[in-house]
Order: structure tokens, then sequence, then C-alpha cells
């Protein structure tokens, strides 16, 4: 049998907003925003936690601070024989597993085949990053000025308190 739908009223809703906002926030810091007591918030987040709502929490790295101040999101599509790929989608994933600078990929639909981002320490390993995705096929890349998750206020992988929390 398949998970329990579960339907969110717009006091989850906000719990959501602000856990997206602040992963750390206690359930004080919330239950004020939303108007709850700190068990209600608990219960609700347990809840949508058990039903596949939240399904982890995540960490969010500062790239600069660990020397990679160029970000970039790459779209890549694969160069193609006979209209077959000319290199397996599983190589494909393979490959970008195995470079350090891919932060993370998606397989697409429409005109590319995968969108990648990255960070690199520097343009010439960005030069260097290019000449090996060239053998996949064509890409374009954006370089990323500003970040919406590069904020004041710190986000993570770590729940209420200094529990760490683990992805559902």
């Amino acid at each position: 049998m398949g998970q329990k739908k579960r339907s969110l009223d717009a006091t989850d809703l906000n719990i959501l907003a602000k856990l997206q906002k602040n992963a750390r926030a206690s359930f004080t810091e919330i239950g004020l925003v939303v108007g709850l007591s700190a068990p209600a918030v608990r219960d609700r987040i347990r809840q949508m936690e058990s039903h596949g709502v939240i399904s982890g929490y995540r960490v969010i790295v500062n790239q600069t601070l660990l020397g990679n101040p160029i970000r970039a999101i790459l779209a890549v599509q694969v160069k193609r024989e006979y209209g077959k790929w000319r290199v397996p989608d599983n190589a494909v994933t393979d490959m970008f597993r195995s470079m350090p600078e891919v932060l993370r990929y998606w397989s697409v639909t429409g005109d590319v085949d995968f969108i990648i981002e990255v960070a690199m320490p520097s343009m010439k390993r960005m030069e260097e990053f290019h000449r090996r995705l060239n053998t996949l096929g064509i890409f374009t890349t954006y370089i990323i000025l500003e970040d919406s998750n590069d904020s004041a206020e710190p986000s993570g992988a770590f729940g209420r308190g200094s529990t760490p929390r683990a992805p559902g």
C-alpha cells in the first residue's frame, strides 16, 4: 500500500516556510511565528516527516569559504550518433559523480540532457573542467552571481538544538 496522503493547512505551510529559511530554528521560535506551542510545532513537524513531506534537512555549504568562489550552472547536451547518445546515460552520471567540482546534477527534459552545478577555485580550473566536458557534447555555462541560499541567517542539516537530523 502507498503512503497515506496528508493535506497541509496554512499553519503547516508557515512551519515549512520557517524551516526553509532556517532549518535550525527551535520549536519555540517557529511556534512564536505560527501561533502554536513548542510541543504542537514538534508534533506537526514529526507528522510531516513521517508522511514524507519533510524528507531531510540539507546542509548549505559556503563554497567560497572552502576555496571555491566560482560557481556555475551548466546545461549539457550529450553528443548523439544516429539518434542515440554517443556516451551511455549511466556513463555520463558516473562521470559527474567522479568529478569533485560537480556539486549536483539533474537529468532533464527539453533541449539539453543534464543540468549540473559546479564550484571551482579559479577560472583556470573552470577552463580545465570545460575541456573535460567537451568530450560529452555541447554545453552552456552560467556563472552564478548571486545565490538565494547565501543569507545571513544560518541554515543547515541540523534540526533544532545541536542534534544532527538524519534524512528521512
